[in-house]
């Protein structure tokens, strides 16, 4: 059985050899909006195995993974879909970012790893936001956001500060360096847009024992870090600077600080659907 997911034109294909790869691909994928078939193949990920003994094989690099754990299938297939996609698309920019929407409208949350923008994501969609993603976000040249939208990964060592969100724990999928969370199981829905119109700029930071800050900040400072979370800048012109400064220009753009997810107030989804709707 074949998946091909496609963004800008461009797409991964995804292939399944057994019926627990297929049941297990299927959940990873099910809310990429998967295509029957498509002519724009970049390339292929084949997807092999059961429980205990998964072998994921990328058919550009020629490389072959030998996993124990659904969780870590999971992670590392959607990593090199991702991947894939940054490699090949020239017509929108991907950024290292997370995104979330309420009435069509996108929270941007651009983020190097470790910043905590998963949990934040996690957090925000069980507080009333639909999820877009949290890893890779995709802008196009008139600045409408989509995304992929894989199960949210979050890492092991932030599993605590999280956990309390989840109603239903067996739906977790788990991995050596992840914990996998369906949508589903904290009761949140995935948006029902292709494309979304951008709200505002949010980059969070994740600091042990900080209050929660929730601060605006100037397009400069939100172009630069937008720059410096492109990931396929090589393949734009210009490498995307002048559309991604113009993008940074005519978005209100805040920074957030906060600590353990657990000490988070509801405030904070309410402040940020207010800013969202009152964008000046």
């Amino acid at each position: 059985m074949n998946w091909f997911i496609e963004r800008a034109n461009k797409a991964i294909a995804v292939s399944a050899a057994s019926d627990p790869a297929r049941s297990l691909v299927s959940a990873a994928l099910q809310n990429l909006r998967p295509r029957a078939t498509s002519v724009k193949v970049a390339t292929t990920l084949n997807v092999s195995g059961s429980e205990g003994h998964w072998r994921l094989h990328d058919q550009d690099t020629n490389r072959t993974w030998t996993i124990a754990s659904s969780g870590g299938l999971i992670y590392q297939l959607t990593d090199r879909l991702m991947s894939g996609l940054a490699r090949v698309i020239e017509t929108q920019h991907c950024l290292h970012a997370a995104a979330v929407s309420v009435n069509g409208n996108a929270i941007v949350m651009p983020a190097v790893s470790g910043s905590g923008k998963s949990s934040l994501t996690m957090w925000l969609v069980a507080n009333g936001f639909d999820y877009i993603s949290d890893e890779m976000v995709l802008i196009d040249k008139d600045h409408r956001v989509d995304g992929i939208s894989r199960p949210i990964h979050i890492k092991s060592h932030g599993w605590q500060s999280i956990k309390h969100l989840v109603t239903h724990e067996d739906d977790i999928y788990d991995g050596t360096q992840v914990k996998v969370v369906p949508i589903s199981s904290i009761n949140g829905q995935v948006s029902s847009e292709n494309t979304h119109q951008t709200g505002i700029l949010l980059f969070p930071r994740f600091e042990s024992g900080a209050s929660t800050n929730l601060t605006r900040i100037s397009a400069a400072q939100a172009g630069l870090t937008l720059i410096r979370n492109h990931i396929n800048a090589r393949n734009m012109p210009h490498h995307g600077f002048p559309n991604l400064m113009q993008f940074a220009r005519t978005s209100q753009s805040y920074s957030l600080i906060f600590g353990d997810c657990r000490s988070l107030s509801h405030s904070l989804a309410t402040d940020l659907m207010q800013l969202m709707s009152n964008p000046h």
